[in-house]
């Protein structure tokens, strides 16, 4: 290292036969495990997180501290124990770029509300590449609506700002690249130890009023997207071992998959991926084992939800309305998701899936605001117990009680992993 088998129901998606494992009852939510999970071979581990939302007061504080990585520094010896580890960026990071897409004097690291600023238009410091970098990231999507928020010239900054960086990216190209219109501009090939895979990053759409006016962000499902991912998997299944997409979909603060994201990710797997791991919704949604007619087996989680943002902040503002208190915990409750896959000379499987349970400190302000573990012990819920430890540490929102429970009815709890536990994708086959 860098360093399951649930209920089971049958469809037809454009005349495929897919059984599907399904995690989405969250009163049965059983352990998804792989059927070629305990074969030997050559074992790889890739984390993934979902969105990078660094709105003011986090941006503020990576100013404060001199360094976006205070923000989460529990999970960075996650991403530099595993393989290879993917995120999605959901902001430019253009250095001397202001709303409107022209290029202006930098403030330096600051936050100005001009060049840096936050919702609706955002726009992060590009030390945030960097230390990403360095806590141990080597992919990021920059596919998202964010992408265009500032205009082309973001977009080009941005991708060059990971480049200087070396690495990876997935979702967007340079303005320069339309000309030649090929497409290796909107995937990658990784060799991660031995494993080749594939990664293709793509968006619904971009926020309203934005113009892809030479064609820099990939579309999931627009008639030139599609063409180009059918295309590319189809490329990708003869040169590599995998092929994960990350799409950026779904409706926001909203739980549950949307059949329309059910019928894509389905004929994705179809089509030959090997995984798909959804964002934009900022709450975590369920995940699946897919089944082709074959017998092979891939994966989806819908949305990893949110990784570090400011949203599920002030409880007052709910002024005790339970709907928005939920929404509130939904918002700050995510995980670090661990996909195995293991290669041996009969092709390449996924050995299984694990989840690691974090939940977002936040009460806008500087000082306490940072992801957070959550630990094993506070899956035994109890009501009055979450509500005492609220009320001594309001600004912390109790002690991960409520955030686990929202978790686990989301993700199923055998899939969960916690920071006293070693991370192991087919830890049953020991």
């Amino acid at each position: 290292m860098k360093a399951y088998e649930g209920n089971m129901k049958t469809f037809k998606v454009l005349g495929l036969t897919l059984s599907i494992a399904s995690a989405i009852n969250a009163s049965a939510l059983e352990t998804i495990r792989f059927d070629r999970a305990c074969e030997e071979g050559n074992r790889i581990t890739i984390s993934a997180v979902g969105d990078i939302l660094l709105h003011e007061t986090l941006q503020r504080r990576a100013i404060k501290e001199n360094s976006f990585d205070t923000l989460w520094r529990d999970v960075i010896p996650y991403f530099k124990s595993v393989d290879f580890a993917y995120g999605n960026l959901e902001s430019p990071a253009a250095s001397g770029t202001d709303k409107s897409g022209n290029r202006v004097k930098d403030p330096g690291f600051v936050y100005d509300g001009k060049v840096y600023s936050s919702y609706p238009r955002f726009n992060y410091h590009p030390k945030v590449i960097r230390d990403l970098k360095n806590s141990g990231i080597d992919i990021l999507s920059t596919a998202n609506n964010h992408s265009l928020d500032r205009w082309s010239r973001g977009v080009d900054e941005t991708i060059k700002e990971i480049e200087k960086e070396d690495l990876e990216l997935i979702g967007t190209r340079l303005k320069k690249k339309q000309k030649r219109d090929r497409l290796s501009d909107w995937y990658r090939v990784t060799d991660i130890n031995g494993v080749k895979v594939g990664w293709i990053g793509c968006t619904f759409f971009v926020n309203y009023g934005l113009s892809d006016k030479y064609d820099q962000v990939m579309y999931c499902e627009s008639t030139k997207g599609k063409k180009r991912i059918k295309s590319i998997i189809e490329k990708l299944k003869g040169e590599t071992d995998a092929i994960i997409i990350t799409p950026h979909w779904g409706k926001e603060y909203v739980s549950e998959a949307s059949e329309r994201q059910k019928s894509v990710a389905r004929k994705w797997i179809k089509m030959g991926a090997t995984a798909v791991l959804g964002s934009h919704p900022h709450v975590l949604q369920p995940m699946e084992k897919v089944v082709r007619e074959d017998g092979s087996e891939g994966f989806v989680i819908y949305s990893l939800g949110n990784f570090a943002s400011n949203q599920g902040g002030k409880r007052s503002e709910c002024k005790g309305d339970q709907k928005c208190l939920n929404k509130k915990i939904a918002q700050r409750s995510s995980v670090v998701l661990f996909l195995g896959l293991t290669k041996n000379e009969e092709g390449t499987f996924i050995n299984g899936i694990q989840a690691l349970p974090t939940r977002m400190v936040n009460q806008y302000d500087t000082s306490n605001v940072e992801l957070e573990l959550i630990h094993k012990d506070m899956l035994e819920f109890d009501e009055e117990l979450a509500v005492r430890e609220e009320q001594m540490s309001p600004k912390r929102h109790g002690d991960g009680r409520r955030e686990i429970k929202h978790i686990k009815s989301i993700i199923p709890q055998g899939n969960l992993v916690f920071p006293d536990e070693e991370v192991s994708t087919n830890s049953h086959c020991l």
